[in-house]
Order: structure tokens, then C-alpha cells, then sequence
């Protein structure tokens, strides 16, 4: 077994798509490590909603504006939820990337995954099983109709408490406010201080 191969520390199917969500989350909360869901768009979206009724997140970084590429969230120790494209390689938040959950069912590039592998990042593939697909290698169009809306259970936590779709969709509306309004915070706050700064530099120019 070669150096990048032991990097590779599990290999994981599962019959219901919330299960991956469900071990990305738990290990994410209880490691010292920032671990990453490396997948498609809109698993990545279902796994953020999960997120944010966990007490140990706090959102850092939302960009969910391209389709039809590979998505990523990730944790790091403070708690800091990241969910942006997979886009370049040397992004500052793609680096802090220490253990992976990957998926192998063809939504992830095999670049990205040898990328993480020449980091020594400790990555877990999973996919999905599927018995009534007949092929040996299973991609992603053969799990086009499988989006996490699509399930036939879906559970909704707020702060532990089991909630319904309604008032969990409320929930993150309030939540999603009060991210913004904390970028509006410190827009302001810049602006402010960059006028402090040209009203200061036209003193000194003044003397």
C-alpha cells in the first residue's frame, strides 16, 4: 500500500442520503480536526440546513452561486461552517481541509481528490447503494432523481428539539438575517474607518 492509498481510511455506502450528513456532523463536532463534505450541490445544501441546528457551528462563509459543480462544507475546531465551490486548489479554505468525506459516485473530480491525497489528508469515500441500478460503477446520473428533498424522511432540529419543516425554514430565515446583518456591520464599519483615514490624511496634508 502506498503513502496516498493509506491516506484513504474508509470506504462507506449507504442506503439513505442523510447518513453521510449524519457522520460528517458527528465527527466534525467532535474532532480537533476542520473536516469537509466534499460533494454535489445540493447534498452540500441539505448537509448546511442539518448544520446550523447543531450548537457547535457557527457560519463563517456562505456561496452557493454556481450549479453543476463540486461543492464543499466544512468545520474547523472553532466551529467555523464554511459552504463554498470547489474552485481552486490553494483557496485558504480549501488548505485548513484536514480529514474529508468524499463522494465517489462521480460528482467529485479525481484531481481534487488526488489533491487532497498529495496533503496527506485523511480521506472516507462513500456513495450510495443502489440495487436496482446493474452497473459495477455507479455515477451520478444514476442518482440524478436522489436529492435530499426527494427522501422519504426528513428530521429537523433546532438546538436539539425536533421541529417541523416550517418552523425550521423560519428558524434559518432569522438565522440567515442575522449573518447578513453582521456583513452590513462590518461594511459599515470600514466605510466609517476609511473615512477617518481620508479625513486624517487631508489634515496631514493640510499641515
Amino acid at each position: 500500500m502506498n503513502k496516498q492509498e493509506k491516506n484513504i481510511v474508509d470506504i462507506l455506502t449507504f442506503d439513505e442520503i442523510e447518513e453521510i450528513v449524519d457522520n460528517f456532523l458527528d465527527f466534525a463536532c467532535n474532532t480537533n480536526k476542520t473536516v469537509a463534505l466534499i460533494t454535489n450541490k445540493e447534498l452540500v445544501e441539505y448537509a448546511m440546513y442539518q448544520a446550523v441546528s447543531c450548537n457547535c457551528v457557527n457560519i463563517r462563509k456562505v456561496d452557493l452561486d454556481l450549479y453543476d459543480v463540486e461543492y464543499m462544507i466544512s468545520v474547523n475546531t472553532d466551529g467555523d461552517l464554511v459552504v463554498q465551490p470547489v474552485e481552486y486548489y490553494d483557496d485558504k479554505y480549501f488548505k485548513e481541509i484536514e480529514y474529508a468525506f468524499v463522494d465517489m459516485d462521480g460528482c467529485v473530480e479525481q484531481m481534487t481528490i488526488d489533491n487532497l491525497l498529495d496533503r496527506n489528508v485523511e480521506i472516507v469515500l462513500f456513495g450510495y447503494e443502489d440495487d436496482e441500478c446493474g452497473c459495477d460503477e455507479c455515477e451520478c446520473a444514476c442518482k440524478k432523481d436522489e436529492k435530499p428533498a426527494a427522501t422519504s424522511k426528513e428530521s429537523y432540529f433546532i438546538n436539539g428539539k425536533s421541529v417541523d419543516k416550517s418552523e425550521f425554514d423560519k428558524k434559518y430565515e432569522e438565522f440567515e438575517e442575522m449573518y447578513l446583518d453582521n456583513i452590513r456591520d462590518m461594511l459599515l464599519n470600514y466605510y466609517s474607518f476609511m473615512d477617518e483615514m481620508n479625513e486624517w490624511r487631508s489634515r496631514m496634508l493640510r499641515w
